[in-house]
């Protein structure tokens, strides 16, 4: 089915249990497989102390907090134990022999800062190397900074779209102003900054009379530097070029007239 309605390249397969991925390779043979190497344990042990913030003021948790710390101490300290890295060379080469050359391994991000070398062994055998994050898109994020270009995995998984964490990455291109708006929403959108988030464009829209807009990292920011034509209140706007009117605040009326007083019982007091 994949095969027939998304077609070859355009699927692949990763999985934490190498086992499901020998499978796999002796069904399809050309298909990418990744091998997921589970988290660093200090990436555990983070999302491990975030969970417990979380619940912090949970009923449960605090009727219980004692066994679930120790229980939560245990697992931690048995994952650490069981944990295995599959960064050497020896056990790159035996993954390469069962997945194909067509198969990567896919790290949590403190692993590969870690073990930057892996990139170039698992290049020596066909292999790739993406990186993750058991600890949020932001400090996955701030690793891939510190890094230079060619030290860079093959690819990140990340909740972020590719607009997103390229702009942050690779610093987004800056307009060259060549085009020249004729419309309300064009001015609007030559006159956004280059931290402008268009993922979210459709909602800054909804700012586009009052000046404002949305920012990749600080939310809702004012644009300083080119001004965007603003509506009166009092003067209806017409349907822009997206089909949406703007939204204007109505004329307030602020003159008294007749007054309906609504009475509710009061309780009485009790009596001695």
């Amino acid at each position: 089915m994949l095969r027939k309605y998304i077609g070859l390249g355009g699927f692949y397969y990763s999985a934490a249990e190498r086992d499901v991925l020998y499978k796999l390779r002796g069904i399809n043979p050309s298909v990418y497989l990744g091998f997921i190497q589970g988290g660093h344990p200090t990436s555990v042990e983070k999302l491990a102390a975030d969970l417990r913030k979380g619940v912090k003021n949970d009923a449960y948790y605090l009727d219980n907090q004692h066994n679930l710390e120790l229980a939560g101490r245990y697992g931690t300290k048995r994952y650490r134990s069981r944990y295995k890295d599959y960064t050497a060379t020896s056990s790159l080469t035996q993954l390469q022999k069962k997945l194909g050359s067509n198969s990567g391994l896919h790290l949590d991000i403190r692993s590969f800062m870690q073990h930057l070398s892996v990139k170039y062994r698992a290049h020596q055998l066909g292999m790739k190397v993406y990186t993750y994050s058991l600890n949020g898109c932001d400090y996955h994020q701030s690793q891939l900074l510190k890094l230079t270009t060619n030290k860079l995995p093959d690819g990140a998984i990340v909740d972020a779209t590719p607009y997103k964490i390229c702009q942050r990455l690779f610093n987004g291109a800056v307009p060259k102003k060549c085009y020249q708006a004729s419309s309300n929403v064009g001015r609007y959108i030559t006159a956004l900054p280059q931290d402008a988030d268009f993922d979210r464009f459709d909602e800054m829209l909804g700012y586009q009379t009052e000046g404002y807009y949305l920012s990749l990292t600080s939310g809702l920011k004012a644009i300083h530097s080119t001004s965007v034509n603003k509506t009166p209140n009092n003067i209806t706007t017409p349907l822009l070029e997206h089909g949406f009117p703007t939204i204007t605040d109505e004329i307030i009326h602020n003159d008294t007239g007749d007054t309906i007083i609504l009475r509710l019982p009061g309780r009485q007091a009790n009596k001695n």
